[in-house]
C-alpha cells in the first residue's frame, strides 16, 4: 500500500460489498493512491513509476492466481487472439510507460491546474482499466465489458489530448496503451459474440 493520506478506505469497502475486492491489496492500492496523484499530495514522481509497476504485476498476479488466464483459453476467441502468457508481458511494459508518462507529467513546471486536471483524468482512466479486468475475467460480462472498455478507451482519449498540452512525450508514451486497449475491444467484442 502507499500508506494513509486521509482517505476513507472503510466508506470505499462498505460500497462495494464485494468480498472479492475487499481482499484485494492492488483493489486498496488504486484508490488510495489514485486520491493521492489526484490531489497532488506526492511529488516525487519516483513513487508514480515505482506505483504504476507495482499496480500492473500485482494486478496481473491476481488473475493468474484466480485461475482467469485458464478460464480465457477455454473460450471461443476471435482470429488474432494471442496466448495467454503474452498479456502479462504486454501490460507490464504498457504500465511502464504509463508510469513514465505520468512522472513527465507530474514533474512539469506548467501550471499545476493543468497538471491536476491531467492526472485527474489518468487516476479515472486506470480506474476504468481495472473494473474491465474484474467484469471481463471474475464476472465474465462481456457485452457488459466491451461498452465499459469503450468508455475507457474514451477516457484514455482525454488524458492523452490533457497530456499533450503539458508534454508531447508524455503523450506519445500513452499511444501504445491507446492501440493495445483499441486491440482489446476487438477481442472483448470477438469473445462477447463467440460464446
Amino acid at each position: 500500500g502507499c500508506g494513509d493520506h486521509g482517505f476513507d478506505w472503510n466508506l470505499v469497502r462498505q460500497k462495494t460489498k464485494t468480498a472479492v475486492l475487499e481482499e484485494s491489496f492492488f483493489f486498496t492500492d488504486v484508490f488510495r493512491c489514485k486520491h493521492i496523484i489526484c490531489t497532488g499530495q506526492n511529488r516525487n514522481g519516483t513513487f508514480t513509476v515505482i506505483f504504476q509497476i507495482d499496480v500492473g504485476l500485482s494486478g496481473f498476479a491476481g488473475f493468474i492466481s484466480k485461475d482467469s488466464m485458464g478460464v480465457y483459453a477455454t473460450l471461443n476467441q476471435p482470429p488474432l487472439s494471442p496466448p495467454g502468457w503474452l498479456f502479462p508481458v504486454v501490460w507490464t511494459i504498457l504500465y511502464i510507460l504509463m508510469g513514465i508518462a505520468s512522472y513527465i507529467i507530474l514533474t512539469s513546471e506548467k501550471y499545476k491546474t493543468d497538471i491536476h486536471k491531467s492526472l485527474k483524468l489518468y487516476g479515472w482512466q486506470l480506474l476504468f482499466n481495472f473494473f474491465w479486468t474484474y467484469w471481463f475475467f471474475n464476472l465474465q460480462l462481456y457485452f457488459f465489458s466491451f461498452a465499459w472498455l469503450m468508455v475507457l478507451w474514451f477516457l484514455i482519449i482525454l488524458t492523452i489530448k490533457s497530456f499533450s498540452k503539458i508534454s508531447k512525450a508524455a503523450a506519445f508514451l500513452m499511444i501504445p496503451y491507446l492501440l493495445w486497449v483499441t486491440f482489446a475491444a476487438y477481442l472483448n467484442i470477438g469473445v462477447a459474440l463467440l460464446n
